[in-house]
């Protein structure tokens, strides 16, 4: 008897993610992109955990001779990680039921004709296809835009964590101005994770269509009730007193110079477009990535990059007090993979 996979769409999606539960999962797919696979450690040692990822380079698969339609296939395996990894009791007295193991494929289409067609369908889909990793069967097909953005706004919170935070010790109390540069998407749902994650006293948002941004102002009051919403008139008034920059446009052309920046201490996650940050910020940043391999995809990187977040997470060595460093998010199977368990979890 052949098997069906079950079909979750984008509304049931929506229905079951959480921030928390998300920025944790993330957390350990990112720290798990940075580790080997090692041998378990003994049951009695439930101290010790070793989640870890296996994900080849990603494949683009042109649609004929058009170059703008394409198709990206993300495989991954993500072992003996832990969907709540912070019950530490629990963890320790049932450690063997709480490893988990995923096996996904993401597959991302790009046709930026359908915007234009008669029914508009996004120019971007994304599917993930959950396996059984016991089996390989195919479990279930999720409808994966909302999915993606999600764990792309929760790898730039770990990123600020770690990057931002940990420079000043472990609390996460520390009051911060965000700047969110673009009010798409993106940019809303990094407005979320940040506003969920950490305290702020200021979030300023700017948009190349000013009443973009009012209209995310005005979506985010009913969450941000202690915070300050501006509109800035520009990039440079909008980032000038940030600690914490999120660049959430698809512009290739540089939007944020070094000039703008004027904190001593500033953490910039790049997860729009590689163009939109101009070249002389790259050169005066510590530059940090979730893959390196990913990473070489990006032509003339202007700097080396100079450790994975996972690796950051393990090492414990975090940046100096003062100096800019950048998240330059590139996406990968071993975050996609912890969010589609949780929504699978949550329907199977």
């Amino acid at each position: 008897m052949s098997h069906i996979p079950r079909f979750i769409d984008e509304n049931r999606v929506i229905a079951v993610l959480k921030w928390p539960q998300v920025i944790e999962a993330v957390e350990e797919g990112i720290r798990a992109a940075s580790s080997k696979p090692e041998p378990a450690p003994p049951a009695s040692n439930c101290g010790s955990k070793n989640p870890y990822a296996i994900q080849p380079a990603r494949i683009f698969t042109q649609a004929g001779f058009n170059s703008c339609n394409y198709l990206l296939a993300m495989p991954g395996f993500l072992g003996d990680w832990e969907l709540e990894p912070t019950d530490r009791k629990k963890r320790c007295s049932n450690q063997q039921d709480s490893k988990l193991s995923t096996l996904i494929c993401k597959c991302v289409t790009n046709f930026p004709i359908n915007e234009s067609c008669p029914c508009p369908l996004p120019h971007v889909m994304a599917h993930i296809l959950f396996y059984n990793v016991r089996s390989g069967c195919l479990e279930c097909i999720i409808e994966a835009n909302t999915l993606t953005v999600w764990r792309t706004a929760a790898a730039s919170a770990v990123a600020t964590r770690y990057l931002y935070y940990r420079r000043f010790g472990k609390s996460e109390n520390r009051v911060i101005n965000l700047a969110i540069i673009g009010s798409g998407v993106e940019g809303h749902v990094h407005a979320l994770a940040m506003l969920e994650t950490f305290c702020l006293n200021t979030l300023y948002l700017w948009d190349e269509d000013i009443e973009k941004a009012k209209c995310l102002a005005k979506r985010l009051c009913p969450d941000a009730p202690n915070v300050d919403i501006k509109i800035g008139q520009s990039v440079q008034t909008t980032v000038s007193d940030a600690d914490v920059i999120c660049m959430c446009t698809d512009s290739c052309e540089p939007l944020l110079t070094a000039d703008m920046i004027t904190k001593p201490s500033v953490h910039i996650n790049a997860a729009g477009m590689y163009g939109q940050i101009g070249r002389d910020v790259y050169e005066k940043a510590a530059i940090y990535t979730d893959s390196r391999a990913h990473a070489q995809e990006i032509k003339n990187l202007p700097g080396p990059i100079v450790a994975e977040v996972g690796e950051v997470i393990k090492e414990m060595e975090y940046p100096p007090i003062e100096g800019i460093t950048i998240f330059q998010c590139m996406g990968m199977a071993a975050e996609d993979a912890p969010v589609a368990h949780i929504v699978y979890n949550a329907y199977r």
